[in-house]
């Protein structure tokens, strides 16, 4: 239930952390399934990331497996450069 995302941009780089984040099994509602976990603004400041890593730390109770159903990932296009006339 416990999980981090780690991030890098480029093949050399070192995988840094972007978030940590629970995932709450009992949620109630319409799309409770469906949590968001945003990345916070200080780490999206550090730069863009072309390759992310999922570790699951913990789950719920399982010690030899974690299923996983659906990740997604979502993000925005950096702003264009402007050009010089």
């Amino acid at each position: 239930k416990q999980f981090r995302v780690l991030g890098a941009n480029g093949e050399d780089s070192q995988m840094r952390h972007l978030l940590s984040g629970e995932y709450d099994i009992d949620a109630q509602g319409f799309n409770a399934h469906v949590q968001s976990y945003p990345v916070p603004a200080e780490v999206r400041e550090q730069g863009l990331i072309d390759r992310m890593r999922l570790e699951v730390e913990t789950n719920h109770g399982n010690p030899s497996f974690t299923c996983l159903y659906h990740v997604r990932l979502y993000a925005k296009d950096p702003p264009l450069p402007i050009a010089a006339e």
